[in-house]
């Protein structure tokens, strides 16, 4: 037979759920160190590899638009607006 246990409600203790505590392997990065990534990567040199890498038509003018428009992204983020 089993043994069951009876607790009262003030005897009992709730804890808030956090996800992280089931991935204690795994890093997770904060919202500045996202942005500080992002903008170590927001180069030319990184846009056209990953172009490459996709596949996608690329030109001058393309990859200076998306280092622009990523510069922004960025600074709004971290702005908070």
């Amino acid at each position: 037979m089993r043994k069951i246990q009876f607790y009262k409600a003030g005897k009992t203790e709730a804890n808030a759920f956090v996800p992280h505590s089931f991935n204690q392997n795994e890093a997770t990065l904060s919202t500045i160190e996202i942005l500080e990534a992002l903008r170590a990567k927001n180069n030319k040199r990184t846009i056209r590899k990953i172009a490459q890498r996709e596949g996608l038509v690329y030109d001058k003018e393309k990859i200076g638009f998306t280092k622009k428009i990523i510069s922004i992204l960025v600074n709004e983020i971290s702005d908070g607006e």
